[in-house]
């Protein structure tokens, strides 16, 4: 799948609005409070978690757009 310019941007800015400590990774607690009000938010956790191939507990960049085109 191919992503535009501003699809990158977009989904850029949706994981930097939820990377709250600024490490360049999604833990469990900042995908808890990303996604709480959002419709389906327990099948996204699920996706999300699913995402952590390296299996360290955290979702980096790279996971975190591999999960959004897969979704």
């Amino acid at each position: 799948m191919h992503l535009g310019p501003k699809d990158i941007v977009h989904i850029k800015e949706v994981f930097r609005s939820l990377d709250h400590n600024k490490d360049g990774c999604l833990n469990l607690e900042e995908l808890k409070d990303g996604i709480s009000e959002m419709k389906n938010s327990e099948e996204l956790m699920e996706l999300l978690i699913a995402a952590d191939t390296d299996k360290n507990g955290k979702i980096n960049y790279t996971e975190f757009i591999a999960a959004t085109i897969e979704a």
